[in-house]
């Protein structure tokens, strides 16, 4: 288990609630890295780039199993047969959200060993520092493994969440979803009209 100083202070502790909370989409929108993250670990390891096509495929898989699938018509239990199509792919990806965290963790308190070795005029700073490089490199694989698992999951809720409206797919289009969104009532309240 990780735990992690609160910044800004030297004495308090977070002890992480996702380690022991039920794994629920919201809590992996909470723990899935950021796209920019991701990708400027990447490029700084020279690993491959993250995709927004794997969020896409996983839209267009997810409807297609769906669309062969015999569902109940719309409503609570469309929607409850619908979430067992997601809860695996949530789990996998706070499972990988989880195994990050920990090795970022562990890369960090590497890191540190490190630097105190540095300014201390430590002993055994070569393996020290290969493991600080190595454990680096892990927690980057590893943020880039949860990102495509929350870039998957993400993918399907979408298809899901259409399926349980009874509406259905096409593939996503940013500059329609854009056109949609802006056109609702609710950013009249923005411009007071």
């Amino acid at each position: 288990m990780f735990t992690s100083v609160v910044p800004g202070t030297n004495n308090v502790v977070r002890f992480p609630v996702e380690m022991r909370a039920k794994p629920t989409f919201g809590l992996l929108l909470n723990l899935a890295p950021d796209y920019a993250q991701a990708c400027l670990v990447a490029e700084a390891f020279g690993l491959e780039q993250p995709s927004h096509e794997l969020r896409d495929e996983a839209d267009r898989d997810m409807a297609e199993i769906i669309s062969k699938c015999d569902l109940p018509e719309p409503g609570v239990e469309r929607k409850s047969v619908l979430a067992r199509f997601l809860k695996p792919l949530v789990d996998a990806a706070i499972s990988a959200c989880q195994k990050w965290k920990s090795a970022e963790a562990a890369s960090d308190a590497a890191t540190g060993k490190l630097i105190y070795a540095q300014t201390h005029a430590g002993y055994w700073l070569l393996p020290l520092e290969e493991r600080s490089d190595f454990l680096a490199e892990e927690s980057a694989r590893a943020l880039i493994s949860a990102y495509g698992a929350y870039s998957n999951a993400l993918g399907a809720s979408r298809a899901i969440e259409l399926a349980g409206a009874g509406i259905e797919w096409t593939a996503f289009d940013a500059k329609e979803e854009m056109i949609a969104l802006c056109s609702k009532k609710r950013f009249s309240g923005i411009t007071g009209k």
